[in-house]
């Protein structure tokens, strides 16, 4: 077993790996604690029905490693109450609620993007699910007005890009401060109280997250 002076030192920063490897617990240092997460986790899509040729494009996470962050998600959850924002594909709904659930949180609603990109699946998906979990104490959404859906149309963003439009009705929803998990740029307003981290190249984290080793070989 792995114990915390034994954790392996994986690169978080710009272009890092994914490594696999024994499983262990890792425990995250940082003490900034944060009232919303918005994450959109870089699946490792193993249903051979979905292709959309952006397997090079940014590392993939295999969903015990995913849910193997559960122990620094925890510690940096706000003891006063926590939103959890989750993007999560259809055919995924099961294993994004095990890893809201890995996370501490348990999921209360939805939000649907609707767009004009077809992807392939049993039926046809021209949409994405934000699903919204909380965690105890339980703590109100700032806004009660927000409808559960977003349509955009022409959307020919990079691969797992959403629009700002979702991130602002997060903002709208839940206080801060906020941090962005898996993300691909940096928001564009930093005065609403964003953090991001992520392992995209030329991304600056501004926090310290450990990626764990999977709990099965290889990715």
């Amino acid at each position: 077993m792995i114990t915390p002076d034994r954790l392996p030192q994986h690169p978080t920063g710009p272009g890092a790996p994914i490594v696999a490897g024994e499983p262990t617990v890792l425990i995250n240092k940082s003490v900034k604690k944060y009232k919303c997460i918005y994450a959109d986790p870089p699946w490792d899509k193993d249903f051979t029905w979905f292709k959309h040729g952006s397997e090079n494009l940014y590392p993939r996470m295999h969903i015990d490693q995913i849910v193997g962050m559960g122990p620094q998600i925890r510690e940096i959850s706000h003891p006063e109450g926590c939103h959890l924002w989750m993007w999560v594909l259809a055919g995924w709904l099961k294993k994004a609620i095990a890893v809201g659930e890995a996370w501490g949180f348990h999921e209360t609603d939805f939000v649907f993007w609707a767009h004009d990109r077809m992807r392939m699946g049993k039926v046809r998906h021209q949409g994405e699910l934000l699903m919204l979990f909380e965690r105890d104490p339980h703590m109100p959404l700032l806004s009660v007005e927000e409808i559960n859906w977003e349509f955009t149309a022409n959307w020919r963003g990079r691969p797992s890009e959403k629009p700002d439009v979702l991130r602002k009705k997060v903002e709208r929803c839940s206080p801060g401060p906020r941090l962005e998990m898996f993300a691909r740029t940096k928001p564009l307003n930093r005065e609403n109280e964003w953090d991001t981290w992520g392992n995209d190249p030329g991304l600056k984290n501004d926090i310290e997250l450990i990626v764990p080793f999977t709990l099965q070989g290889g990715r």
